[in-house]
């Protein structure tokens, strides 16, 4: 799944996007990445580091860090890329 992204992403749209990813264990490719704003790239960073952390201690599922801490089904397959843009 591809996802180009803007300065208008948010801290929401980005979970919703990485936990979608994480349940269906497909990869996730976030084109102009360095588009988005600073503050959601922090949460994001945080989002990243635990389905890291998912796939390393090769759980069956995860704490999902958004609004709600939502428990989730972790699929092991799940892979994202970035891409930015020089400038």
């Amino acid at each position: 799944m591809v996802t180009n992204c803007t300065p208008q992403q948010c801290n929401d749209d980005a979970a919703g996007i990485f936990k979608g990813l994480v349940i269906a264990g497909i990869w996730g490719c976030f084109d102009e990445f360095n588009r988005i704003k600073l503050e959601v790239l922090s949460v994001i960073a945080t989002q990243v580091q635990m389905i890291k952390a998912a796939k390393i201690a090769q759980v069956a599922e995860m704490v999902f860090p958004d609004r709600q801490m939502s428990l989730i089904k972790f699929n092991p397959t799940v892979g994202y890329f970035i891409t930015m843009n020089p400038g």
